[in-house]
């Protein structure tokens, strides 16, 4: 690894793809709506709430999208609270 001590991130817009994919046509729309909750968190405490929410609901309908989801939170969490601060630093 050329940066070890560099925490390793993922975009969300390419695990919901990965979660849609476990998912049944018609579960799929209100499924992802709340998974996009966890996404647009205003941080990462806020998007563990919306996760657990989002887990207790489709858990049981659809437990491979979650496991899919739950593998790589944190990786994801450190994608978007990433972001976040490169966007409010850019903003002052």
């Amino acid at each position: 690894m050329i940066y070890p001590h560099v925490k390793r991130q993922q975009c969300w817009v390419h695990k919901l793809r990965n979660v849609v994919q476990k998912l049944r046509a018609r579960h799929q729309l209100a499924c992802l709506r709340g998974a996009r909750k966890i996404d647009l968190a205003a941080n990462k405490t806020e998007a563990i709430k919306c996760f657990k929410v989002w887990k207790k609901k489709w858990g049981k309908l659809a437990p491979k999208a979650v496991a899919c989801l739950e593998e790589d939170l944190e990786e994801l969490l450190t994608f978007l609270m990433r972001i976040r601060i490169m966007v409010k630093d850019s903003d002052d």
